[in-house]
């Protein structure tokens, strides 16, 4: 799959699901860091620039009110329950 296709099939998918999926990449961006990736204190000030600008305003929900942190941690532990049962 293309940067593109990925992009476009997490478009379609529901608020919850982003959420955790949020949550997913920034253990593995945390992880990577640890190990030496490059991070963002590596990327020139133009990629910096470019990664801010993709970011801004991307994880605000399409629909409803921007989700409270008591919102969040219902809907992982509603998202692990179901994983899990």
């Amino acid at each position: 799959m293309t940067y593109t296709q990925v992009v476009e099939e997490i478009r379609r998918w529901k608020s919850s699901d982003k959420w955790l999926l949020l949550e997913t990449l920034l253990r593995d961006l945390r992880a990577a860091s640890r190990e030496g990736a490059q991070t963002p204190q590596r990327l020139s000030q133009q990629q910096r620039l470019r990664i801010a600008k993709e970011l801004h305003g991307s994880i605000r929900p399409t629909e409803g009110a921007i989700p409270t942190d008591e919102d969040v941690r219902r809907i992982i532990g509603e998202e692990r329950f179901g994983k899990y049962m």
